[in-house]
């Protein structure tokens, strides 16, 4: 699959919630969460990075920095792009994994997503190695978003299978 940067992942999604009728909000909150998402799904599926940015886990959860930064002058409003704004080229087999994620993570708000990553145990520990050295980094290791979320499929898999 296509390796893109957590940018192109980002614009994807805001891209993708601007198709629907009406436009479905995404905040810069939100849309941290999907690229976490994303990339955690695709460790798990794949067994690689999407992208290379890292993920921290930061109190309102999982958040790549960089693009909190571009973001954060939107504060807890949706993100606006421009109208018509083209979607960025993706191959097919990473457009229909990213649609996918937005499946499952679109309908919701990011209040319930920062619950469910605060569920998790990727999250969790990466909060909980912070506490035990404070100038540590919060950042959250592929392997535990890897092995989680594959964990996680193999037992939805085997409920349903």
């Amino acid at each position: 699959m296509q390796q893109v940067d957590a940018h192109t992942v980002a614009r994807w999604f805001l891209w993708r919630a601007s198709q629907e009728r009406p436009a479905r909000r995404v905040s810069n909150a939100k849309l941290q969460k999907l690229v976490y998402y994303a990339q955690a799904w695709h460790l798990a599926e794949v067994g690689d990075v999407l992208f290379p940015e890292s993920i921290e886990a930061w109190i309102h959860g999982p958040v790549v920095p960089e693009l909190y930064r571009e973001f954060r002058r939107f504060g807890d409003h949706p993100i606006v792009i421009a109208e018509g704004a083209p979607m960025p080229l993706l191959n097919g087999d990473l457009q229909a994994y990213l649609e996918e994620v937005w499946d499952v993570y679109g309908p919701y708000d990011a209040s319930y997503l920062e619950t469910l990553t605060h569920q998790e145990s990727p999250w969790q520990l990466a909060r909980e190695a912070a506490e035990f050295d404070p100038s540590g980094s919060l950042e959250i290791d592929h392997v535990w978003m890897r092995d989680y979320y594959r964990a996680l499929n193999e037992d939805l898999a085997s409920r349903h299978g």
